[in-house]
Protein backbone atom coordinates (compact mmCIF):
# COMPACT_ATOMS: atom_id res chain seq x y z
CA UNK A 1 0.00 0.00 0.00
CA UNK A 2 1.34 3.42 -0.97
CA UNK A 3 0.47 6.13 1.55
CA UNK A 4 0.61 9.30 -0.53
CA UNK A 5 0.16 11.64 2.44
CA UNK A 6 0.66 10.27 5.94
CA UNK A 7 -0.24 12.72 8.73
CA UNK A 8 1.63 12.57 12.03
CA UNK A 9 0.33 14.29 15.17
CA UNK A 10 3.07 14.29 17.85
CA UNK A 11 1.65 14.89 21.33
CA UNK A 12 3.87 14.73 24.39
CA UNK A 13 2.37 14.57 27.84
CA UNK A 14 4.89 16.97 29.32
CA UNK A 15 5.15 20.70 28.76
CA UNK A 16 7.17 23.23 30.73
CA UNK A 17 5.12 26.36 30.02
CA UNK A 18 1.61 24.86 30.16
CA UNK A 19 1.20 21.58 32.02
CA UNK A 20 -0.52 18.86 29.94
CA UNK A 21 -0.97 21.43 27.18
CA UNK A 22 -2.15 19.01 24.51
CA UNK A 23 -5.21 17.98 26.50
CA UNK A 24 -6.09 21.35 28.03
CA UNK A 25 -9.74 22.16 27.37
CA UNK A 26 -10.49 24.74 24.71
CA UNK A 27 -14.19 25.56 24.46
CA UNK A 28 -14.86 22.32 26.32
CA UNK A 29 -12.72 20.06 24.11
CA UNK A 30 -9.18 18.71 24.57
CA UNK A 31 -6.75 20.75 22.49
CA UNK A 32 -5.54 17.72 20.53
CA UNK A 33 -9.09 16.98 19.40
CA UNK A 34 -9.09 20.01 17.10
CA UNK A 35 -6.09 18.71 15.17
CA UNK A 36 -7.42 15.15 15.00
CA UNK A 37 -10.73 16.43 13.64
CA UNK A 38 -8.97 18.66 11.12
CA UNK A 39 -6.91 15.73 9.86
CA UNK A 40 -10.03 13.55 9.72
CA UNK A 41 -11.82 16.22 7.67
CA UNK A 42 -9.06 16.19 5.06
CA UNK A 43 -9.96 14.43 1.84
CA UNK A 44 -6.30 14.01 0.83
CA UNK A 45 -4.69 12.43 3.89
CA UNK A 46 -4.09 8.69 3.48
CA UNK A 47 -3.51 7.83 7.15
CA UNK A 48 -3.50 9.65 10.49
CA UNK A 49 -1.15 8.70 13.31
CA UNK A 50 -0.94 10.11 16.83
CA UNK A 51 2.33 9.38 18.59
CA UNK A 52 2.47 10.02 22.33
CA UNK A 53 4.09 9.02 25.60
CA UNK A 54 0.95 9.86 27.60
CA UNK A 55 -1.82 7.34 28.32
CA UNK A 56 -4.50 10.05 28.66
CA UNK A 57 -3.64 11.50 25.25
CA UNK A 58 -3.67 7.98 23.82
CA UNK A 59 -7.11 7.27 25.31
CA UNK A 60 -8.57 10.53 23.96
CA UNK A 61 -7.14 9.78 20.52
CA UNK A 62 -8.63 6.27 20.54
CA UNK A 63 -12.06 7.86 20.35
CA UNK A 64 -11.37 8.59 16.68
CA UNK A 65 -10.74 6.34 13.70
CA UNK A 66 -6.99 6.88 13.63
CA UNK A 67 -3.80 5.00 14.50
CA UNK A 68 -2.07 5.42 17.86
CA UNK A 69 1.62 4.81 18.48
CA UNK A 70 1.85 4.48 22.27
CA UNK A 71 4.05 4.56 24.16
CA UNK A 72 6.57 6.71 22.34
CA UNK A 73 10.15 5.91 23.39
CA UNK A 74 11.27 8.09 26.31
CA UNK A 75 14.20 9.54 24.36
CA UNK A 76 11.66 10.93 21.86
CA UNK A 77 9.42 12.42 24.55
CA UNK A 78 11.77 14.89 26.21
CA UNK A 79 11.90 18.67 25.82
CA UNK A 80 14.99 18.31 23.68
CA UNK A 81 13.63 15.58 21.40
CA UNK A 82 13.82 16.52 17.73
CA UNK A 83 10.54 16.53 15.76
CA UNK A 84 12.56 15.15 12.84
CA UNK A 85 13.55 12.11 14.89
CA UNK A 86 9.91 11.63 15.93
CA UNK A 87 8.77 11.71 12.31
CA UNK A 88 11.49 9.24 11.30
CA UNK A 89 10.44 6.97 14.17
CA UNK A 90 6.83 6.97 12.99
CA UNK A 91 7.78 6.30 9.37
CA UNK A 92 10.01 3.39 10.39
CA UNK A 93 7.26 1.92 12.57
CA UNK A 94 4.55 2.23 9.91
CA UNK A 95 6.46 1.19 6.81
CA UNK A 96 6.51 -2.53 6.10
CA UNK A 97 6.99 -4.69 3.03
CA UNK A 98 3.41 -3.83 2.07
CA UNK A 99 3.25 -0.21 3.21
CA UNK A 100 5.28 2.66 1.81
CA UNK A 101 5.01 6.36 2.72
CA UNK A 102 5.64 8.99 0.04
CA UNK A 103 5.04 12.27 1.92
CA UNK A 104 4.77 13.10 5.62
CA UNK A 105 2.48 15.81 7.03
CA UNK A 106 3.39 17.16 10.45
CA UNK A 107 0.34 18.51 12.31
CA UNK A 108 1.19 19.92 15.72
CA UNK A 109 -1.69 19.74 18.23
CA UNK A 110 -1.08 23.31 19.38
CA UNK A 111 -2.71 24.77 16.24
CA UNK A 112 -6.44 24.36 16.93
CA UNK A 113 -7.73 26.61 14.14
CA UNK A 114 -6.02 24.86 11.24
CA UNK A 115 -8.81 22.92 9.50
CA UNK A 116 -9.21 20.13 6.98
CA UNK A 117 -9.77 22.80 4.34
CA UNK A 118 -6.37 24.31 5.11
CA UNK A 119 -4.68 20.91 5.01
CA UNK A 120 -6.19 19.99 1.64
CA UNK A 121 -5.32 23.39 0.17
CA UNK A 122 -1.72 22.94 1.34
CA UNK A 123 -1.57 19.43 -0.12
CA UNK A 124 -2.96 20.68 -3.44
CA UNK A 125 -0.30 23.38 -3.53
CA UNK A 126 2.46 20.92 -2.66
CA UNK A 127 1.31 18.30 -5.17
CA UNK A 128 1.37 20.80 -8.05
CA UNK A 129 4.91 21.94 -7.24
CA UNK A 130 8.41 20.51 -7.37
CA UNK A 131 8.92 21.35 -3.71
CA UNK A 132 10.62 19.16 -1.14
CA UNK A 133 8.89 20.92 1.76
CA UNK A 134 5.83 23.07 2.37
CA UNK A 135 5.44 25.11 5.54
CA UNK A 136 2.47 27.19 6.62
CA UNK A 137 3.21 30.84 7.34
CA UNK A 138 1.49 34.09 8.32
CA UNK A 139 2.42 37.76 8.12
CA UNK A 140 4.76 38.97 10.86
CA UNK A 141 3.20 41.26 13.43
CA UNK A 142 6.46 42.92 14.43
CA UNK A 143 8.56 43.74 11.39
CA UNK A 144 12.21 42.62 11.62
CA UNK A 145 13.43 45.93 10.19
CA UNK A 146 12.34 47.57 13.45
CA UNK A 147 14.34 45.24 15.69
CA UNK A 148 16.94 46.49 18.16
CA UNK A 149 19.65 44.63 20.05
CA UNK A 150 21.52 45.51 23.21
CA UNK A 151 25.13 46.59 22.86
CA UNK A 152 26.74 47.17 26.29
CA UNK A 153 24.66 49.96 27.87
CA UNK A 154 22.82 51.08 24.74
CA UNK A 155 20.72 49.58 21.98
CA UNK A 156 21.51 49.56 18.27
CA UNK A 157 19.42 48.56 15.24
CA UNK A 158 19.69 44.94 14.13
CA UNK A 159 19.85 46.17 10.53
CA UNK A 160 20.49 49.92 10.33
CA UNK A 161 19.04 53.25 11.44
CA UNK A 162 17.63 53.69 7.92
CA UNK A 163 15.63 50.49 8.42
CA UNK A 164 14.37 51.73 11.79
CA UNK A 165 13.18 54.96 10.20
CA UNK A 166 11.21 53.26 7.41
CA UNK A 167 7.47 54.04 7.35
CA UNK A 168 5.15 51.08 7.76
CA UNK A 169 3.74 51.40 4.24
CA UNK A 170 7.26 51.11 2.79
CA UNK A 171 8.17 47.93 4.62
CA UNK A 172 8.50 44.80 2.45
CA UNK A 173 6.18 41.97 3.48
CA UNK A 174 7.76 39.37 5.74
CA UNK A 175 6.31 36.10 7.01
CA UNK A 176 6.88 33.70 9.88
CA UNK A 177 6.11 30.01 10.25
CA UNK A 178 2.96 29.44 12.28
CA UNK A 179 3.65 25.76 13.02
CA UNK A 180 0.26 24.56 11.73
CA UNK A 181 1.20 22.50 8.65
CA UNK A 182 4.42 20.98 7.37
CA UNK A 183 4.57 18.68 4.36
CA UNK A 184 7.83 16.99 3.47
CA UNK A 185 8.82 14.24 1.08
CA UNK A 186 9.91 11.15 2.97
CA UNK A 187 13.14 11.03 0.97
CA UNK A 188 13.88 14.64 2.00
CA UNK A 189 13.06 13.93 5.66
CA UNK A 190 15.63 11.17 5.89
CA UNK A 191 18.24 12.96 3.80
CA UNK A 192 17.98 16.61 4.91
CA UNK A 193 15.43 16.82 7.70
CA UNK A 194 12.25 18.86 7.68
CA UNK A 195 13.44 21.39 5.10
CA UNK A 196 14.58 20.40 1.64
CA UNK A 197 16.30 22.55 -0.95
CA UNK A 198 12.98 23.81 -2.34
CA UNK A 199 10.59 25.09 0.33
CA UNK A 200 7.23 26.62 -0.61
CA UNK A 201 4.77 28.53 1.60
CA UNK A 202 1.12 28.08 2.45
CA UNK A 203 -0.13 31.43 3.72
CA UNK A 204 -2.70 31.53 6.54
CA UNK A 205 -4.48 34.36 8.35
CA UNK A 206 -3.70 35.70 11.82
CA UNK A 207 -6.54 34.11 13.80
CA UNK A 208 -6.23 30.69 12.18
CA UNK A 209 -2.46 30.81 12.84
CA UNK A 210 -2.99 30.89 16.62
CA UNK A 211 -0.47 28.62 18.38
CA UNK A 212 -1.03 27.52 21.97
CA UNK A 213 2.17 27.78 23.98
CA UNK A 214 1.04 29.20 27.33
CA UNK A 215 -2.08 30.11 29.31
CA UNK A 216 -2.41 33.51 27.62
CA UNK A 217 -2.50 31.81 24.21
CA UNK A 218 -5.22 29.49 25.49
CA UNK A 219 -7.30 32.38 26.78
CA UNK A 220 -6.82 34.22 23.49
CA UNK A 221 -8.06 31.16 21.60
CA UNK A 222 -11.12 30.98 23.84
CA UNK A 223 -11.85 34.62 23.03
CA UNK A 224 -11.50 34.04 19.27
CA UNK A 225 -14.03 31.21 19.47
CA UNK A 226 -16.47 33.17 21.63
CA UNK A 227 -16.35 36.13 19.20
CA UNK A 228 -16.70 33.86 16.13
CA UNK A 229 -13.38 34.98 14.67
CA UNK A 230 -12.66 31.37 13.67
CA UNK A 231 -14.88 28.83 11.96
CA UNK A 232 -14.76 25.07 11.58
CA UNK A 233 -16.10 22.54 9.10
CA UNK A 234 -19.63 21.40 9.79
CA UNK A 235 -18.65 17.98 11.08
CA UNK A 236 -16.64 19.67 13.82
CA UNK A 237 -19.92 20.55 15.46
Amino acid sequence: MDLKYCAVIPARGGSKRLLQKNIKLLAGRPLIEYTIRAASDSKRISRIIVTTDDIEIANISRGFNIDILYPRPSELASDTASPIDVLKYVVNKIETDKTSIENVILLQPTSPFRTGRHIDAAIDLFSKSDADTLTSICKVKEHPFWLWKQDTDQIIPVFSMNHIRMDRHKLPQYYIENGAIYIVKKSTLFRQGLYGSNVIPYIMGDAESTDIDDILDLEWAELLISKNFVTFERNHE
